[in-house]
């Protein structure tokens, strides 16, 4: 399935405001979208919520083998996100923490040292890109390593948002850059959330910026946040 980032966000506004929580959090009302794209994989995305509290690190990295390319798209970033994050990182050594099929990293490795981690990395890439492989926990790299680190459509997932976003502020030395949906709790859905922001002050609330110098706007749908570790407020 390869609808682009800026179509299903309007499609996720749309059943965030007109769909009531009782049928949007309905198993079988859900069973009913997922199926026909997930088709042998349903049961793992209307289980996943269920079972993530007790997953472990591998058994989160082997669901997500389990779904790859069910919605199959080049990224999940829309077009004004993608042009800010560019327009922001223009040099200097980057990091791109769940960088996915590496769009955005190949993107950004015409004018910047770029090392792409995930939990599933792909295979027999030859762009420029430095792949490794990692938990987004305990990212494999020391104290204030990157000029840029850029986290895109990432924190919407993961398991321990607290403990992500502290090795996110630790391996930065300059700017850090934050893509998350604006969007309602689902309990099942086309993708494997478990995290949501359905307005900006829920992710503010969470990231807790305190006195870090930062900057948030609403792009295309999604909250485009940015610190400057170089930067005191």
């Amino acid at each position: 399935m390869k609808l682009p980032r800026d179509i299903t966000a309007r499609l996720v506004w749309a059943l965030d405001n007109l769909l009531p929580p009782a049928l949007r959090d309905a198993r079988w009302f859900a069973r009913l979208f997922i199926a026909p794209v997930a088709r042998s994989r349903t049961r793992a995305y209307l289980d996943f919520k269920a079972r993530a509290p007790g997953m472990s690190a591998h058994e989160y990295a082997a669901a997500y083998r389990e779904t790859a390319g069910v919605m199959d798209r080049e990224t999940d970033l829309n077009r004004p996100c993608a042009d800010a994050i560019e327009a922001a990182l223009t040099g200097g050594a980057v990091l791109d923490v769940g960088a996915g099929r590496g769009w955005l990293a190949a993107r950004l490795s015409e004018r910047c040292a770029v090392t792409a981690l995930d939990i599933v990395t792909p295979e027999g890439r030859d762009d420029g890109v430095g792949w490794v492989q990692g938990r987004f926990e305990a990212l494999p790299f020391a104290d204030d390593s990157f000029d840029g680190v850029v986290c895109a459509h990432v924190l919407e997932h993961v398991l321990d948002f607290e403990a992500c976003l502290a090795e996110l502020r630790r391996v930065t030395r300059g700017k850090l850059i934050i893509v998350v949906p604006l969007q309602r709790p689902y309990r099942h859905a086309l993708d494997l959330h478990l995290n949501f922001f359905p307005w900006p002050e829920a992710f503010l609330l969470r990231a807790r910026p305190g006195g870090r110098a930062h900057a948030w706007s609403v792009l295309g749908g999604d909250l485009y946040y940015e610190e400057d570790a170089a930067k005191a407020q």
